[in-house]
């Protein structure tokens, strides 16, 4: 994030805003595509950019995901698990971040709406990610509805 002038920290809203850094993420995501072979990705939704820097809490890694003209306001589960292998591969920005880990893992990634955990492990040779969720509850209570005349027979 800092090496093309943010924090990483800003919220979805603030980097939207910024005309010239979604002008600058669209010159980088065309050369890359370019670069990988993808060939002219102008009409593509591939590749997304991701802006990391290091965690303001307690997680991992921090990332800013974009879709790739607009940032995400979480974090897409397809793009959590590309950052995790990114974060476990050598010589890559997010593995330097984060020194380069080997699976089993769990790493957690901040993003603007809080956190996502990735858990990477090898199965005979092959790395496979699982996205671990959380449940809270939302709402405890009563309802007190009107009796419908057809439940109240059934009683």
């Amino acid at each position: 994030a800092e090496a093309i002038g943010v924090s990483g920290f800003e919220t979805a809203a603030e980097l939207n805003g910024n005309k010239a850094l979604l002008e600058r993420l669209e010159s980088l995501r065309i050369a890359a595509g370019e670069r990988m072979g993808m060939g002219d990705v102008s009409s593509q939704v591939t590749p997304k950019p991701v802006l990391i820097s290091r965690p303001r809490a307690d997680g991992d890694i921090n990332v800013r995901y974009f879709m790739p003209h607009q940032c995400h306001p979480s974090l897409a589960t397809t793009g959590a698990v590309g950052i995790a292998m990114a974060c476990i591969s050598e010589n890559t920005v997010a593995s330097r971040l984060i020194s380069t880990r080997k699976p089993p893992v769990v790493l957690s990634i901040e993003h603007p709406s809080g956190h996502l955990d990735v858990k990477l492990q090898d199965r005979n040779g092959k790395i496979v990610a699982g996205i671990l969720r959380t449940a809270r509850r939302l709402f405890e209570g009563h309802v007190f509805a009107k009796p419908v005349a057809q439940f109240v027979r059934a009683a």
